[in-house]
């Protein structure tokens, strides 16, 4: 038995014959059974040498032995409870804390770091979680001394295409995550705009963090080390990325990244922080080859998903060449690739995605143990579409691909997803999807998957190195120029390297140049030894940099002009001299000025030995008043944008055309959304500049109305005449009907028929009572055809279905379809946050399958649906005298920022229960109001995101009125 178990676990795997590891200095097996892992996606060798293996549609977190014999996966954790997984998303980065690598039973810092999709009402959301290790388990476990989920961030935007999802921690114990474009411009989401250029407006704006690297404290807190992007400090890192699949850091702190580009420029990243990398404006060098942006998005409402091609751009849809992007030069922070794996070509490649020169890299790992002959340091990269891991030798800088020539290393017909490396380097464990395209090393069209979900374990037994290069180096002290420069050559910091037996070939130094900003603190210089046999070997100085006791005199900067639309006190401009000292400016002339002044200042810098000066031009205008008004008016709510004018706030006031009363709302953008607003109510708006000291007057009235409710016109894709719905019923909890409607295919255009202004009975609906409906059918097609059916009902009134208790009632994809010929019955009950009044219920049937989305149905001529809508009014519970006094209350403000107090009419005869709740139906808050009081606050609501809530009374459990709350 334990025989058998050893050749099911480990079995020879043969790699493809072009391959480095089908040679004789390589071994290749795999140690566990085909799909024994159910989409891996992180393998790290773990503290416990075992290799963690993180399942992405598994949504569990496994541990595998590296022992010859080896058992199924241990699973440490299962998060399937947490994770929602669609595509490209699931459980994706792992992230071990050093700690635990130098105590395994330490239970200080006995953390590892998860990233995960998750359902949050309908829509895919990234969390970042911390989970504790417990060694005498061998298990995993949420931190909940955090929260219920153990996150250090969540509420970021995911999606099922372009996650990213790589983790990892730096030397300097940050954890750097990468988070993809979300698929935006591409497929299903064609029609979204790319937001990696995009950058945060403010430190939490999560929703411009798809296309970053990000950087977080293990809190999930933003690092105070961070860099400033557009006046900005976030998590974000670096921004500018397609699809960054893999980091790695090096032992010099190097953070390296592969990514996927468009159908060419795959890359090689050096991230460093700040820097922007591209896209997408620019697809790997800034060259004008092969890539031009078509931007989807700049179609608007007319852009259509279901369009979407590789290769051909839409009429009418915004595009530009990386020259027309930037016309003079890439942007002062680009930061161009290291490598593309010779994926980038003069023109636009034709045909399908497995003849396109990108590999599609999946991950990124890097070899330095400098035992593997002409190894030296390498970088290697897993790909996907060409089932390859691909070995690409840095030069000894670091910055940049030897020959810029890539490997194939290791290779089949899978899908390489991540690899980990032995801590002695040489045993590589790869791990492969279950599932996907792949052709292979050398195909150009899909071949079959031949190692689906396993581990590959590729073991170098070849000779080693022997005798090698040894790097040995000294600290040294440098002293600045008399213009605060100086550069230093490898042998400064070299202290007796040694070639070993093939003699030194090169001696290279990753920074050689020192100035003023290096005087802080000691600067690290790595040294790299290469002989010449092409094997290395590293060492590590301190440069300390002093600045120079005698310089040279300076010269004053030149100040750019300073225009202003407020008053201004000019800052004292400051230059840092060549003895490296910082020198303020001074001036005897006027520094503050208003509106409609102007003059030119003489700034003073003097060291105490020498002297300079600089002119500097002023000019404050006369305060604008806003122009361009411009309303888009919504059901409830108004976006409306005007000229910007620099350096200002703006005061918008709105009312009802007749109130006496402004509203006023201030924004420091040159656009604001009004919420809350009334539907089909006529208003006006006014805007102003506002300096603080001063504003302008307001801006001329516009006028607008608020729009009714509208909803989406669903559509199908084919519709037959033997197939309808012939008959819809609503019946109370009795089963006495309040609603029945016959029709006919005759009545049904294109599968869609309107019944809210047939005249039809609209059925009172009473909050927290069920009702039953059924749903006849005709079904004459001579195939035996299930049907599947939804009914759905606008709860929050706001114009769709989409919110996530909606869908009141519907089959699943499995049995519960109904038969052939049968009516389709079913039953709900309307929640107590649905709002008073009329709205609308759709139902939908189709062949054979569930019709799960309200808007559009998609199948062949062999089958058939139709959508049919109504109206139905949700009322409340029928109310005794005192009840009905209970339910008249205010909620002021509304819409709310800090707090707001619901007040009633008059003092209350008996207690109430007054509850917050989103629009998931979550339970926020609940208060209650004695008797005798006539209102109640609810302090401290800063803290809810903008959108609409709903405040409940209830009087024992029955539900009195809901009102609809606005949070800014």
């Amino acid at each position: 038995m334990l025989l058998t178990q050893l050749l099911t676990a480990q079995t020879a795997m043969t790699p493809s014959s072009t391959a480095i590891t089908y040679g004789s200095d390589w071994s290749t097996v795999k140690i566990t059974a085909d799909g024994a892992l159910n989409y891996p996606w992180e393998i790290t060798y773990g503290p416990d040498n075992t290799l963690w293996v993180t399942e992405r549609v598994g949504e569990k977190i496994v541990k595998v032995s590296t022992a010859t014999a080896t058992n199924a996966p241990l699973t440490m954790i299962d998060l399937s409870a947490k994770i929602a997984n669609a595509k490209q998303g699931g459980l994706m980065g792992m992230a071990i804390h050093p700690a635990l690598y130098q105590d395994i039973n330490t239970t200080l810092n006995n953390y590892v770091f998860i990233s995960y999709t998750y359902d949050d009402g309908g829509e895919l959301k990234l969390r970042i979680a911390r989970l504790i290790y417990d060694n005498a388990t061998q298990s995993l476990s949420e931190d909940t001394s955090l929260n219920v989920n153990g996150a250090i961030l969540e509420d970021v935007p995911a999606s099922a295409d372009h996650n990213s999802g790589r983790l990892i921690f730096g030397p300097d114990l940050k954890l750097y995550y990468t988070i993809g474009d979300q698929g935006a411009n591409q497929f299903d989401y064609s029609c979204n705009p790319v937001l990696s250029q995009v950058l945060p407006s403010y430190s939490a704006d999560y929703e411009n963090y798809p296309g970053k690297t990000l950087r977080l404290n293990t809190d999930g807190t933003i690092p105070s080390d961070n860099p400033y992007l557009s006046g900005v400090q976030s998590h974000v890192y670096t921004y500018g990325h397609r699809n960054a699949q893999g980091i790695i850091f090096s032992q010099d702190g190097t953070l390296y990244a592969s990514e996927h580009g468009p159908k060419t420029d795959d890359e090689i990243n050096v991230i460093k922080s700040g820097k922007n990398y591209g896209w997408p404006e620019i697809a790997g060098y800034y060259d004008n080859l092969a890539y031009t942006y078509c931007n989807w998005s700049s179609l608007g409402g007319s852009c259509n998903a279901g369009d979407f091609s590789d290769h051909n751009c839409p009429n009418g849809a915004a595009t530009a060449t990386e020259y027309e992007s930037y016309p003079s030069a890439a942007p002062s922070n680009f930061e161009p690739p290291i490598g593309t794996y010779n994926s980038t070509i003069a023109n636009d490649p034709s045909g399908g995605w497995f003849t396109w020169p990108t590999p599609a890299p999946s991950s990124i790992d890097i070899h330095e143990a400098n035992n593997i002959p002409g190894w030296g340091r390498s970088l290697l990269v897993p790909s996907l579409k060409k089932g390859t891991i691909y070995r690409a030798k840095l030069t000894p800088d670091g910055e940049d691909i030897v020959s810029d020539f890539y490997e194939e290393f290791h290779s089949s017909n899978d899908r390489y997803r991540d690899i980990a490396i032995s801590p002695d380097g040489l045993t590589i464990y790869a791990v492969t999807d279950n599932g996907g395209g792949t052709s292979g090393p050398s195909s150009n069209s899909g071949v079959s998957i031949d190692n689906p979900g396993v581990i590959i374990k590729i073991q170098y037994q070849g000779p080693l190195v022997i005798n090698p290069p040894v790097a040995n180096c000294q600290d040294i002290t440098v002293t600045l120029d008399a213009t605060g420069n100086t550069q230093i050559t490898p042998s400064d910091i070299d202290n007796g390297s040694t070639g070993g037996s093939a003699g030194i070939a090169s001696l290279v130094i990753d920074q050689d140049t020192f100035n003023c900003t290096h005087t802080d603190n000691p600067q690290t210089v790595w040294l790299t030894v290469t002989d010449n046999n092409g094997n290395e070997s590293r060492c590590s100085a301190q440069v300390t940099v002093v600045p120079n006791s005698n310089p040279a005199a300076f010269v004053a900067p030149v100040l750019e002009d300073v225009v202003s639309n407020c008053e201004i006190t000019v800052p004292a401009p400051s230059l840092i001299n060549n003895a490296c000292a910082e020198v303020i400016a001074t001036t005897t002339d006027q520094v503050t000025f208003t509106a409609g002044q102007s003059g030119v200042i003489t700034w003073v810098f003097d060291d105490g030995t020498y002297q300079d000066t600089a002119t500097q031009n002023v000019t404050v205008n006369t305060l604008a008043v806003p122009s361009n008004i411009n309303v888009i008016p919504g059901t409830t709510t108004a976006y409306i944008n005007w000229d910007l004018i620099n350096g200002v706030t703006y005061n918008v006031r709105y009312r009802e055309v007749g109130a006496s009363t402004w509203v006023t709302q201030t924004t420091s953008t040159n656009s604001i959304t009004l919420t809350g607003l009334n539907m089909l109510t006529n208003y006006e708006v006014q805007v102003n500049s506002d300096c603080g000291s001063s504003q302008s007057a307001y801006s001329t009235i516009v006028n607008f109305t608020t729009t009714d409710i509208t909803y989406v016109t669903p559509t199908v894709s084919y519709y037959p005449d033997d197939f309808y719905i012939n008959n819809f019923e609503i019946l109370d909890n009795n089963y006495i009907s309040l609603l029945s409607n016959s029709s006919n295919q005759n009545e049904d255009v294109s599968g869609y028929s309107n019944h809210t202004d047939d005249g039809l009975n609209i059925p009172d609906l009473k909050q927290l009572d069920q009702f039953n409906v059924v749903i006849s059918l005709v079904n004459t097609h001579p195939w035996n055809k299930t049907s599947g059916h939804s009914v759905w009902i606008d709860y929050n009134q706001d114009g769709d279905f989409d919110d996530s208790n909606e869908r009141v009632w519907g089959t699943t994809n499995g049995d519960d379809l109904f038969p052939h010929g049968a009516s389709g019955i079913g039953s709900f009950t309307v929640p107590s946050t649905a709002l008073l009044g009329n709205t609308r219920m759709r139902i939908a049937s189709r062949t054979y399958w569930t019709p799960n989305d309200p808007e559009a149905m998609t199948y062949d001529g062999n089958n058939g649906g139709e959508y049919e809508d109504y109206t139905v009014n949700i009322t409340s519970n029928t109310l005794s005298v005192p009840q009905i006094e209970l339910s008249k209350f205010s909620i002021y403000p509304n819409p709310i920022q800090n707090s707001f107090t619901v007040k009633f009419s008059r003092s209350i005869s008996e207690d109430v229960t007054i509850t917050l709740t989103d629009l998931q139906g979550r339970v926020i808050k609940v208060k209650t109001l004695s008797k005798s009081n006539d209102q109640l606050t609810f302090d401290n609501t800063n803290y809810l995101k903008s959108g609409v809530y709903f405040v409940t009374i209830s009087n024992n459990q029955k539900v009195l009125k809901t009102k609809k709350l606005i949070k800014l």
